[in-house]
């Protein structure tokens, strides 16, 4: 998936979906983990991509014939209408057991038919019966989330529109049970036993589960239980159920061509779910649940996993009278103790990118390496002085360069590059003699005048080339580029700007940079307008934390054009209340678009998505051509800039004037409109105040799934990213003392 995303003759259709499939393989992976929030997760990064679709792709789902069922279909057509089919199917039955899942999908269809009380015409086939039953579960999910925060609210459900869109699907409802009646008393009925009759119970299942739905949306919880008319439905519901279990007990689904396609079912599970844990009848409660530990037919999301921890829930239901449980998930523990023998506080630790080797950082200015074995034992590998005092940050190249580096920055402002010798022996690799009090360097900078307080390093696997920015404490970044990865120790400053004012004598400062960890800038960016080979750097400086991007712009110097990198400001998100002591930057864009973190000295953390809005009437179209174009524009403007012409010469910058632009860039960038500029816009998604002190590290894992952070509280505290998209505490490490066993 990540190198499809670095080939730009690759159409941006293939792109979506092959990374649609990725979705769904991930769903199916953390499904057989037995992790159903990750699996949960992954489809809610799907959802929100076909979100971003255009409607006409997703009119198709109105339509219960599925493509291979017409004529001289392509491969294209058919895979992206099988993953739409499948990733509608899941949202509605994990709406049935995850509470706050977005049923994308069904809201996209629900809008615009939201008044339509057009009546349906009679059943002329079973393939009639299942579209309209599809249509009006859609429906009803569609208007459960839309409406989630005013359940019960009789002031909101007597206002008209809300009346009335209430109205319409309960009459809708009335009208297809009597359709399905008339519809079973004619010869076109599948006989009983059939495949064709499992199908047709399976869908008046799935309508009788959302009419129930519908029915009780308006209702407040005591009046639900109350109610004589829903214990009855909850009977029906378990009756259908059983009539379903016992023919799959009897005759096993045949693994033949199906005149509907089983596969995109969404069962009798998630419905037997919903009964448990709505229905107050014990006796009902008994019979689903015999029917769901007897199931034997393992089906889409759900398969054996699930359903024993399903069971896990929904026996031990008593002891949760007053809410409905969480699906029980396997838990695990570790106790992890390493001595790591820095004899002075640890302040940066870094691991490489397969996760075998880690770097750590004391204030007494030595770094260590340790090497992780094949037994899980972490073993000390080298030990040298490489500053002279306390040691800010550290961050391991990727192991495609070589040979292995380790970059580091100290509190004298001193940028270092160290380059292993593989062929030395272990306490000597990274320095010449482990009794140096400090070693030499690969490579080294610092800064004239102000010195460095941040660095982010960022590699291009495909241009093999390294990108270095460094943020010093005037809050000056520079960001350098090198085209040969076999020599480090060769850096060409490409921008240099200003993020914030400089700060005053004696005031406390904070500073932060990292480089947009993702390939390439998410689709929607390149839609927008952003360039393929385009740089994002998200920079903190004092209480504000802007983002930039770079443009390619045409400079002349000496009468010869060429194209160089500048940033822009992008966006600025200003609504901290405090120093920023750290920023991430997600990665995981496949989503369409970037998120970042914010750790602030207010005691929060706060995660931020960042779009780049377009509209869908511009003209343009997810082709490869149109989403490039821009940076061909600049080539064959670079190209007509170098050719003699009196004209041109007038309007390019002299060289004198170059000079004088170069050394004005120290100002703070701004947008302008600028052509190569896209605007970006933030949303704040989450506020998360788990540590209720100041917070001074974030990070997010490799998939950008988990986000951690650690603060004055000495916890680290690991957030997860909810199917609704907002962020929730998952997990909480402390340290403990313990009394270690002497000998």
């Amino acid at each position: 998936m990540s190198k499809l995303s670095s080939y730009a003759h690759v159409p941006m259709k293939d792109r979506i979906t092959v990374t649609l499939l990725c979705c769904v393989s991930f769903v199916c992976i953390e499904s057989l983990r037995n992790k159903w929030r990750p699996a949960l997760t992954h489809l809610s990064n799907g959802l929100r991509i076909i979100e971003s679709l255009p409607m006409s792709m997703l009119n198709e789902l109105r339509d219960a014939v599925p493509a291979h069922a017409s004529a001289d279909p392509s491969e294209d057509v058919l895979a992206m209408d099988y993953i739409l089919r499948l990733f509608a199917t899941w949202e509605i039955s994990c709406a049935l057991f995850a509470e706050n899942f977005k049923p994308v999908i069904a809201i996209k269809l629900y809008e615009g038919r939201e008044l339509d009380g057009t009546l349906l015409d009679e059943f002329e086939t079973i393939t009639d019966a299942h579209r309209a039953i599809v249509q009006y579960t859609r429906d009803v999910f569609a208007l459960v989330w839309l409406t989630k925060e005013q359940q019960g609210d009789d002031e909101f459900w007597a206002r008209p529109v809300p009346h009335r869109q209430h109205k319409i699907l309960m009459e809708r409802g009335d009208h297809l049970t009597g359709l399905f009646q008339r519809f079973m008393e004619t010869p076109r009925a599948p006989a009983s036993g059939t495949e064709e009759h499992y199908s047709i119970c399976l869908d008046m299942l799935h309508y009788k589960c959302a009419r129930l739905i519908c029915q009780t949306l308006h209702q407040k919880p005591h009046q639900r239980q109350q109610s004589l008319d829903v214990v009855a439905q909850h009977a029906e519901l378990v009756a259908l159920a059983t009539l379903l279990h016992q023919g799959l007990v009897t005759k096993q689904r045949d693994t033949g061509a199906l005149p509907r396609s089983f596969t995109l079912d969404i069962g009798i599970i998630p419905p037997l779910y919903f009964i448990l844990v709505t229905c107050q009848d014990p006796v009902i409660q008994g019979k689903a649940l015999g029917v769901l530990r007897n199931y034997p037919q393992r089906e889409n999301l759900w398969d054996g996993n699930f359903v024993r921890n399903l069971l896990v829930t929904v026996e031990n239901m008593a002891t949760y009278p007053h809410e409905v449980p969480a699906i029980a998930e396997e838990k695990t523990g570790f106790d992890l103790n390493v001595q790591h023998g820095h004899q002075d506080l640890v302040q940066a630790v870094a691991f490489n990118a397969y996760g075998d080797r880690c770097a750590t950082g004391s204030v007494d200015g030595k770094i260590k390496v340790f090497n992780r074995h094949k037994d899980g034992v972490w073993h000390h590998c080298d030990t040298w002085g490489a500053h002279g005092g306390e040691i800010l940050e550290l961050q391991w190249l990727p192991p495609t360069v070589y040979p292995n580096l380790i970059a580091s920055l100290g509190i004298e402002g001193r940028f270092k590059l160290w380059a292993e010798d593989p062929s030395a022996a272990p306490g000597r690799r990274f320095s010449a003699s482990s009794r140096a009090t400090t070693s030499k360097a690969a490579y080294e900078m610092r800064s004239p005048k102000y010195p460095y307080r941040s660095f982010s390093m960022k590699h291009n696997e495909e241009t093999r080339h390294t990108y270095l920015a460094l943020l010093s404490t005037e809050g000056r970044l520079v960001v350098y580029e090198n085209e040969q990865p076999e020599n480090m120790s060769e850096y060409t400053q490409i921008d240099e700007l200003s993020i914030c004012p400089k700060p005053s004598r004696g005031e406390e400062i904070s500073f932060k940079v990292r480089f947009d960890p993702n390939l390439d800038p998410c689709y929607n960016a390149l839609r927008a307008g952003v360039a393929s080979d385009s740089l994002g750097l998200v920079v903190a400086g004092m209480s504000s934390v802007k983002i930039y991007r770079s443009r390619d712009v045409i400079a002349t110097s000496y009468g010869v054009a060429q194209t160089q990198r500048e940033f822009y400001l992008a966006v600025e998100v200003g609504v901290h209340r405090g120093l920023v002591r750290d920023v991430a930057w997600a990665t995981g864009n496949i989503r369409g678009y970037d998120t970042i973190a914010t750790a602030c000295q207010d005691g929060c953390v706060r995660v931020f998505r960042i779009d780049t809005p377009h509209s869908a009437d511009d003209g343009k179209t997810w082709a490869t051509t149109e989403l490039t174009k821009h940076e061909n524009h600049y080539a064959q403007a670079s190209s007509k800039a170098g050719q003699p012409n009196d004209k041109q010469q007038q309007q390019h910058q002299s060289g004198l004037s170059a000079s004088l632009a170069k050394s004005g860039s120290h100002v703070e960038r701004h947008f302008s409109g600028q052509p190569g500029q896209v605007k970006h816009v933030f949303k704040e998604v989450a506020k998360l105040d788990s540590h209720r002190t100041p917070v001074w590290r974030v990070g997010f894992d490799d998939d950008g799934q988990i986000l951690a952070s650690t603060g004055d509280d000495g916890k680290l505290v690991c957030y997860r990213q909810t199917p609704s998209g907002t962020w929730a505490k998952s997990s909480e490490l402390a340290m403990i003392k313990t009394r270690m066993a002497t000998v």
